[in-house]
């Protein structure tokens, strides 16, 4: 071949390879721009969604589910159980499942069984005569059918001690132990094998209970007092609290069935004897205020340093004045404590891109009677949510990630559905749930919306709160739930920038996003609207837990129209559709670094942090170990400003950092406890009983015996310190730390 016709060759050759080269490019390109796992979210689902929710659907909802009573372990509990698995199949959810398990629940007697659950005052002298008082054996019906239905249980509060009582009575206010220290040593009442009466609220239930075994008492019994509720007109015109109203409720100071702590409760389960469960060990028995008025008005001794509202005066006790000295106070509880079936139902809507990464949305579905309130608002609501996902998937759409609908069994006797579920599934949940939106209580009054979650996920709420109108007819139709929550949410008297409204509290302990947070270390958010706080500030809505949660109770008092549920329903909409399909997850690290910091700042306000350093101990390497924590944050957050969104797997990496974080803050051997009956807490910066900044540093310093106080401070300062240094070092590079 001749030197022309090589030139000629090469030079085809060369045109060749460019056009080759050239076309690659051109298709990589293309390809590497229609990447369908690069696509950001589709916002105009956000519209669809708000859209297609309905006032008139959740109306509907809640007026199926409270036809009946549903307390957990009842034939009820199994028919709603099927009834959700059923809705969500005809929804279009792509798996739905119904999970069992056997726990340990407590019931209490038909109130007309002649060995019902009562409290007595009665003659122990004349055993023949009949009892001078008799407490009631279930709230007034006030003429209303569906309250004297069978499966409305009366007023009891389960996994009391069972059996008799009697004793002398003594008031006891609230029952803490500043409380029973007063009348021990100030007052001089000996409080052992005594019959106690206090009122409700203050602090929960099982510190009340706890509190009145360590001191010795026979027997606790529970009341409302009226200047611990509001001053609304009462049940069946308004929504105060009638005079025979007696919450109910779980006096269980452990989460979970009782039988199978840290494990599932299946049937291959090791479970405990019931007298190794750590149950209550006293009678304890809840009744209205009228009731409470007949035993308090009776009672002689010192006047009380601490009163309520009741038309009486109050009286330490014990015992009682003339005419009714020789008379006692006797407790009768016959509850049956035994093993029942309870269920969670779990629907699955699979994620297009991402299904092994889990955006879980739960609500409870038991209550202590028809519970129009508490759960069953929340109920209504999430079955429109699923409702509205389902139809979105039917119509060709899916989330970025799988969203998971729960609806939890017994929660009511102490988280035990999810709780349960968390233990059987803590592999899958540690390794892939990115959060859980908690939707327990929808609409408890019509005031302000009330967020609580992890510091992280503050501006998901925030932010979609800007997207939802607000449902009062006090304000226009461009007022949002956050211009509202701006408004009513600053305490009175506080001049705080309002318009930068960006932080919401840590929840704590009392619903189903415990096992989540505390046990698995999966951020959490939920949320619910309220009445004014600020008014009606010294318990929670007046009505929690008793009958009178009925449909006619929301539909005519509460929330007429079911607007307040649509805009809960919608918030909640927004943010399970900016978690389950961002691209990349909207969760704010530097906000959590920004509650470390202030957690730091208030830990050392308190009078025990001067306790610490005068004892010798520095906080030089905690304070460092924040800062080394909000540096490493700040830089995640400007690679994240700067990532290629093209490259796939570099997104899903610091997703994952991100969505992992919360279980860096979890400590393996648990933080100390004052005793064996207080609940095993792993988290580092929150605890589900309190409210202090570092629980694990908190509880150290109540510790009685001195030496082991400051051993506890020394080491809780160092697993503090290490846990912030740790997590820090998971939102580094993660090929450079």
């Amino acid at each position: 071949m001749d030197r022309r016709h090589v030139v000629c060759a090469v030079v085809v050759m060369l045109v060749v390879g460019i056009g080759i080269g050239i076309g690659i490019g051109f298709v990589v390109g293309r390809m590497k721009a229609e990447n369908p796992e690069s696509r950001e979210a589709d916002e105009g689902i956000r519209d669809r969604i708000m859209n297609e929710i309905n006032s008139n659907n959740i109306r509907n909802n809640l007026k199926i589910l409270t036809t009946k009573p549903h307390v957990a372990g009842t034939e009820n509990d199994l028919s709603g159980a099927q009834f959700i698995q059923k809705t969500w199949l005809d929804q279009g959810l792509d798996t739905v499942k119904l999970l069992p398990y056997k726990v340990l629940l407590q019931h209490p007697p038909h109130p007309t069984s002649p060995d019902r659950n009562k409290v007595e005052i009665f003659n122990p002298g004349d055993p023949s005569s009949k009892p001078l008082f008799e407490s009631a054996s279930r709230e007034d019906p006030f003429n209303e059918e569906e309250l004297l239905q069978d499966g409305i249980p009366p007023p009891y509060l389960a996994y009391s001690a069972t059996g008799e009582v009697q004793g002398d009575l003594v008031f006891v206010h609230y029952c803490r132990v500043k409380d029973l220290n007063y009348l021990t040593n100030t007052v001089g009442i000996n409080l052992k094998d005594k019959i106690l009466i206090a009122r409700m609220s203050g602090i929960p239930r099982f510190n009340k209970v706890k509190n009145a075994e360590e001191y010795g008492a026979a027997g606790l019994i529970l009341y409302p007092d009226p200047e611990d509720y509001s001053s609304w007109e009462s049940y069946p015109n308004g929504t105060g609290l009638p005079s025979t109203a007696a919450p109910r409720g779980s006096i269980l100071s452990e989460l979970g069935d009782p039988l199978t702590p840290g494990y599932p409760s299946k049937d291959y389960a090791y479970r405990l004897n019931v007298s190794d469960a750590g149950l209550p060990k006293i009678i304890v028995h809840p009744i209205g205020y009228a009731d409470a008025k007949e035993l308090l008005s009776k009672m002689e001794g010192e006047q009380a340093p601490r009163t309520g509202t009741l038309d009486i005066e109050y009286r330490t006790g014990p015992g009682f004045k003339a005419p009714y000295k020789d008379h006692r106070v006797r407790i009768v509880i016959n509850s049956n404590t035994s093993q029942h079936w309870t269920y969670n139902v779990m629907g699955y809507l699979n994620g297009e891109f991402e299904p092994d990464r889990y955006i879980l949305i739960g609500n409870h579905r038991d209550a202590w009677g028809l519970g129009s309130v508490d759960p069953t608002s929340g109920t209504a609501c999430l079955l429109e949510l699923s409702r509205v996902f389902g139809k979105l998937k039917q119509e060709g759409w899916r989330p970025r990630r799988t969203i998971i609908f729960g609806s939890w069994g017994a929660e009511e006797f102490g988280l035990i559905g999810s709780v349960e579920y968390t233990e059987e599934f803590y592999m899958n949940l540690v390794e892939r749930a990115v959060a859980y939106l908690n939707i327990d209580i929808a609409v408890a009054g019509s005031y302000v919306l009330r967020v609580s979650g992890s510091p992280h996920l503050a501006n998901v709420a925030l932010d979609s709160a800007k997207t939802v109108r607000d449902p009062s007819a006090a304000f226009d139709d461009k007022t949002t739930l956050y211009n509202t929550m701006n408004v009513r949410l600053t305490s009175p008297g506080n001049n705080s920038n309002k318009n930068s409204f960006r932080e919401i509290p840590m929840v704590l302990g009392g619903s189903d996003y415990y096992g989540f947070v505390f046990g698995v270390g999966v951020p959490t958010i939920s949320a619910f609207y309220s009445y004014n706080f600020y008014d009606h500030w010294r318990s929670f809505y007046p009505l929690y837990h008793t009958s009178y949660e009925t449909f006619r109770l929301m539909d005519e008092l509460i929330d007429p129209g079911f607007k307040t549920h649509q805009a809960v329903a919608q918030i909640f909409g927004e943010m399970l559709r900016r978690l389950g399909d961002e691209y990349i997850l909207p969760i704010d690290v530097v906000a959590y670094a920004d509650y470390i910091q202030r957690q730091f700042d208030d830990f050392k306000s308190l009078n025990i942090s001067k306790e610490i350093t005068n004892h010798g101990f520095s906080f030089d390497y905690l304070e460092g170990a924040i800062t080394n924590f909000s540096i490493a944050a700040s830089n995640f957050n400007d690679r994240l400003k700067h990532i290629d969104k093209e490259r796939v797997l570099d997104v899903r990496k610091v997703n994952d950092q991100m969505a992992l974080l919360d279980r860096a803050f979890l400590d393996r051997e648990g933080l100390p406890r004052l005793n064996l009956q207080q609940r095993i807490q792993r988290h580092v910066l929150f605890a589900p009983t309190n409210e202090h900044p570092f629980p694990g540093l908190y509880t150290a310093m109540k510790i009685e015996d001195e030496e082991l106080r400051w051993q506890s401070v020394d080491k809780q300062l160092s697993v503090l310190t290490f846990t912030i240094e740790s997590a820090a070092s998971t939102l580094l590079d993660v090929v450079s730390w």
